[in-house]
């Protein structure tokens, strides 16, 4: 960030030096600008206004774990490796960080977000828990479940 302007100075010197000497280089560049530009300003203006879902997957994915919470106490566990942390920010209860084996130890029922390998993994570490899988979650192209463990 602090380079910028000196950035854009030196472009504004090669851009007059080159102008009569190199115009095909000036007017691709200039050419690479303007879509660049556009893009940004029709994605921007146009696509996130009227498509916002495909922008909001953490905010939505953290809006129904918070509601799927509200009916149940305690807190949300996460397994730390995979913790979707731009989803969790929108969670509204307590969020505790473990690991698989100290999920797979707890003897009180507990809900999570986990990835289904975690699932598979958690189910395989101890065959004595029980599983109420919820809803599924879509978060930075990740695919979470919410998933009640009971003992």
């Amino acid at each position: 960030m602090p380079a910028t302007m000196t950035l854009a100075v030196v472009c504004g010197l090669m851009f007059e030096c080159w102008r009569s000497c190199r115009p095909r280089v000036i007017a691709s560049a200039l050419f690479v600008c303007y879509l660049v530009f556009g893009g940004l300003l029709v994605r921007g203006w146009i696509v996130m206004p009227l498509l916002p879902h495909l922008f909001q997957a953490s905010r939505i994915a953290g809006r129904a774990v918070t509601t799927y919470l509200q009916q149940r106490a305690g807190p949300l566990y996460v397994i730390g490796a995979s913790a979707e942390y731009n989803m969790l920010a929108y969670v509204r209860t307590p969020v505790r960080e473990v690991a698989l084996d100290e999920l797979a130890r707890l003897d009180i029922v507990a809900t999570a977000v986990l990835l289904p390998e975690e699932l598979e993994a958690l189910s395989q570490q101890n065959p004595k828990l029980h599983f109420a899988v919820g809803e599924e979650l879509t978060s930075l192209k990740q695919h979470y479940r919410i998933v009640e463990i009971f003992p």
